[in-house]
């Protein structure tokens, strides 16, 4: 997931814990964003890249990591799809040993 974010204009300091860097590329935080990414696309009046999310969408329909989701994921698809698995078969519902009520009062 670096390498993608990395490709994209994303880097990750090293002091920097991965998944708070990940969460703060999602979450459009602009401080964390190369100096050529904030020329290339601007920023707005609140210093918010312009974008952001529409980069890392189109990014990542063009990478290598997308194809081969979509690869493995057709794969699946397939098996599940040749198993019968896609008949919209309905499940029976699920009965619990007390009612709601009594686990509110409970709680």
């Amino acid at each position: 997931a670096l390498d993608f974010f990395s490709s994209q204009g994303f880097q990750c300091q090293e002091h920097n814990n991965p998944p708070d860097f990940f969460l703060d590329v999602i979450n459009g935080d602009p401080s964390i964003l190369n100096e050529s990414v904030l020329a290339e696309k601007g920023v707005d009046e609140l210093g918010t890249p312009i974008s952001q999310e529409d980069k890392l969408v189109e990014g990542f329909k063009q990478s290598d990591w997308n194809k081969q989701m979509q690869e493995e994921a057709g794969g699946i698809l397939t098996k599940f799809q040749a198993q019968g698995g896609d008949k919209g078969e309905k499940h029976d519902k699920v009965e619990y040993a007390t009612s709601f009520g009594h686990q509110v009062r409970v709680v």
